[in-house]
């Protein structure tokens, strides 16, 4: 196993460091809000959001306490934390990014 990673999304560096500290640096958070939401959540700190209704799961580069804290304030709890994959990281991390536009 490597101890140390490069993501690499359309040619550049998105994401390099020991493998620990990334994935130390990020989290998967399920939430469970009192009223369902129509949109996902805006979570500072989170670079991906999925889910519907009540249930929404984030990956964050942000400390997780933090993201609980903001979610809280929305009105909804964490029923699931733990440290997502490589591959929910990277996924995360490219969806954060700008989309690239093309030249003509």
């Amino acid at each position: 196993m490597a101890d140390w990673v490069a993501m690499i999304d359309r040619g550049k560096i998105v994401l390099c460091g020991p493998l620990e500290e990334v994935k130390a640096a990020h989290r998967r958070l399920t939430f469970r809000f009192d009223e369902p939401c129509s949109q996902p959540p805006r979570l500072p700190g989170a670079l991906s959001c999925e889910g519907y209704g009540r249930d929404w799961t984030t990956v964050c580069g942000a400390p997780a306490e933090s993201l609980a804290g903001e979610a809280l304030g929305l009105g909804a709890h964490v029923i699931d934390n733990h440290i997502p994959s490589l591959d929910e990281i990277f996924v995360a991390r490219v969806r954060s990014r700008q989309p690239v536009t093309q030249e003509h």
